[in-house]
């Protein structure tokens, strides 16, 4: 898998944002193991992500939001290697 994913306005705590996503990712499971969960929220702050594809061949988003404000935006795609 490839990934590609920055903050998207400089008001954004970098440090703060990247410390979210950490979080986010840690609660990937076997069943979707792309990046993150569907979703996860901890106080004003939601990352999101979707999936196009299978394990085969995927490609998907993610982004973290606080409040309205969209503060970090990611790609990536991936296959299986064989």
């Amino acid at each position: 898998m490839t990934y590609y994913g920055d903050p998207t306005t400089p008001a954004a705590d970098r440090a703060e944002t990247y410390a979210f996503l950490r979080a986010a990712l840690e609660r990937a499971t076997a069943e979707r193991p792309y990046r993150g969960p569907t979703r996860f929220e901890r106080g004003d702050r939601a990352y999101l992500s979707s999936i196009d594809g299978t394990l085969d061949r995927f490609s998907g988003e993610e982004r973290i939001t606080d409040g309205d404000e969209t503060v970090y935006r990611g790609e990536f795609v991936g296959g299986r290697l064989e």
